[in-house]
């Protein structure tokens, strides 16, 4: 492991943290940080969805309005 962090300019001490960090469970069972870090932007990318979807019915509205 040290031949590799050594490629990489990380020290064994931060692999492992980071392998804690990224790559198992909690200890309260809640997922990696990498899987809360994907659900969060599917979520972002249906809201932006959302948010495009009113944009337009909101110029559709206007222009329909005459405004």
């Amino acid at each position: 492991m040290a031949d590799v962090c050594r490629k990489f300019g990380i020290s064994e001490q931060t692999f492992y943290r980071w392998r804690n960090d990224f790559g198992k469970a909690q200890p309260d069972g809640t997922p990696p940080k990498t899987e809360r870090i994907r659900a969060l932007e599917t979520e972002n990318e249906r809201l932006k969805e959302a948010v495009v979807d009113l944009v337009l019915q909101i110029q559709a509205y206007k222009q329909s309005n005459g405004k």
